[in-house]
């Protein structure tokens, strides 16, 4: 007996579209995260470890990581760009980070082939 697929509707598509994330890699990477600064103007930074990586998203270790709000600016060692960002999850030392545009795949293949 052949099964029925469950209904589709337009926002259940847009539920599944978002939930595809691309495959996270195993790195050790130092970076600096730039924020704005809690309650007076100017820019703050810290020095992150980058422990996971893909195109879309990374996760975070961070020395004060209640410091870091919303958006940030993560710029990775020995690259030139920095790649603005939002806060997605919050852990107790870490952050998952989603990128706001899509990481190059030469700069996430090149970085994981050393770990």
């Amino acid at each position: 007996m052949l099964q029925e697929p469950a209904h589709r509707n337009f926002l259940s598509q847009l539920i599944e579209d978002n939930a595809t994330e691309k495959p996270r890699r195993k790195v050790k990477l130092p970076c600096t995260a730039y924020y704005l600064k809690k309650g007076i103007r100017g820019y703050s930074s810290q020095n992150v470890i980058m422990t996971e990586l893909s195109e879309k998203a990374c996760r975070v270790t961070c020395p004060v990581a209640e410091a870091i709000e919303g958006h940030l600016y993560m710029v990775i060692a020995n690259w030139p760009d920095k790649f603005a960002c939002v806060v997605k999850k919050r852990y107790q030392d870490d952050l998952e980070i989603r990128f706001l545009a899509d990481l190059p795949k030469e700069l996430v293949d090149k970085v994981a082939a050393k770990f």
